[in-house]
């Protein structure tokens, strides 16, 4: 199993951006973030140095302040302590951070380590991802910020 997992790291590195690109309306609510003043990072479990290597291959590398997966700290999610890690490598603090996510892990992470989640339906996830009790659904990144912004300014 070992072997056939790093003979798909190697091919997903190689082909880490094949067909892939930011969903729409995600660059402008990255760009609002960053605007408004609000750090981001990325808390996820594919490992680190693929998750900079596809963000900087999107061109998306320059609006996160930090970047954790499951070989960072040498745990996953759903435990909350990646969470926590980037927000740590970010300077920020848990209550003042919501997390976005696509999957029940996220929603987990987020329960364990107390923060709301934002929810959105383009993950791959055996049940909607609404089924999961994330506190706000979105369906499309322009809705993002209306639904965020209430969760900053509490």
């Amino acid at each position: 199993m070992e072997t056939l997992y790093q003979e798909f790291v190697i091919y997903y590195a190689t082909h880490i951006a094949v067909d892939s690109k930011p969903f729409d309306g995600l660059v402008p609510f990255l760009d609002r973030c960053r605007s408004e003043g609000i750090v981001l990072g990325v808390c996820t479990n594919k490992l680190e140095t693929l998750s900079h290597q596809l963000l900087g291959a999107l061109k998306l590398d320059h609006y996160f302040n930090a970047v954790v997966g499951p070989d960072t700290i040498g745990i996953a999610k759903p435990d909350p302590r990646p969470y926590r890690e980037t927000l740590k490598r970010m300077n920020a603090k848990d209550s003042r951070s919501v997390m976005i996510g696509d999957s029940e892990t996220d929603i987990l992470t987020a329960r364990a380590a107390g923060v709301p989640v934002i929810a959105v339906p383009f993950g791959y996830t055996p049940k909607h991802v609404s089924e999961y009790g994330p506190d706000k659904l979105v369906t499309h990144y322009d809705q993002m910020w209306d639904a965020v912004a209430p969760f900053l300014n509490s």
